[in-house]
């Protein structure tokens, strides 16, 4: 029999109980070939694992464990229900803190602000910079003609009427 495509059937799931069975015996026999020998520890301690039992009967054990509850007093229900309590106040106070000050310094909120608005095309820069020095020189041509409205108005002014002190 190929014990090697055994073992591959059995780690795949593929096995019969038959197969099984004649795994687990040629590897508690002493024909192991050396190339599957490192497989024997684990066939051999199914054997064994099969054969341990529990020192006591499993309902005998919580038999002995119902015997040692008691029932919740109303003290201890209140400490329980303020331990949940002291947990989640806990847990908010530390997600608002987290919150609170992983929050962005107005000067990062105002440096990608301003790295959003920045132009990188020479071209488009240079277009940019031109029309807001254009703005700039008629805003200036119009105060210079409002002055000297203003001063023509006090031209306008005869020296007569201003009286002398």
């Amino acid at each position: 029999m190929d014990y090697k495509k055994l073992i591959e059937k059995y780690w795949n799931g593929e096995t019969t109980i038959t197969e099984e069975q004649s795994l687990k015996s040629y590897f508690n026999s002493d024909q192991v070939s050396k190339e599957l020998l490192e497989f024997a520890p684990f066939f051999q301690y199914m054997g064994v694992a099969k054969e341990e039992t529990l020192p006591t009967d499993i309902p005998e054990l919580i038999r002995k464990d119902k015997v040692n509850l008691k029932p919740l007093t109303i003290k201890s229900k209140l400490i329980t229900i303020s331990r949940i309590a002291a947990a989640i106040l806990l847990l908010i106070s530390i997600s608002f803190v987290y919150t609170h000050f992983n929050q962005p310094t107005k000067a990062e909120r105002l440096a990608s602000y301003w790295a959003e608005k920045e132009i990188n095309d020479p071209k488009l820069a240079y277009k940019k910079t031109k029309a807001a020095l254009l703005m700039v020189s008629k805003k200036l041509n119009g105060g210079t003609a409002a002055a000297l409205n203003q001063v023509k108005k006090v031209q306008k002014i005869s020296p007569l009427n201003i009286k002398s002190q």
